[in-house]
């Protein structure tokens, strides 16, 4: 209980200091800390390999729901916000009208 505690302190921190995202990275095995900030709202963001340290797990947690919102439609969710659809360019007027 006390690491959620500290995690949800560092949360409304740095939301009240003005960050946008949080990074963390991790060893892929340290499963607790993982699920700890999966269930928190951390995403995965990425897996790097590093020659000399290895594997890490990097999540990142998204302050503003519309950033969140965009990272979950890159990773190929079909969810799209109202302010994210009308901030769409390119192709993604096809997008939008087959959305409607």
């Amino acid at each position: 209980g006390l690491y959620r505690q500290i995690l949800a302190a560092t949360i409304a921190y740095t939301r009240a200091l003005g960050f946008d995202t949080i990074t963390s990275e991790h060893a892929p095995s340290n499963n607790a800390v993982i699920i700890a900030k999966l269930g928190a709202g951390f995403t995965i963001h990425a897996l790097e390999i590093d020659p000399m340290a290895g594997l890490s797990l990097v999540l990142r947690y998204y302050h503003h729901a519309a950033d969140r919102a965009a990272y979950e439609f890159r990773c190929g969710l079909a969810t799209v916000s109202p302010a994210l659809r009308d901030a769409g360019f390119g192709g993604f007027a096809v997008l939008r009208d087959q959305l409607r």
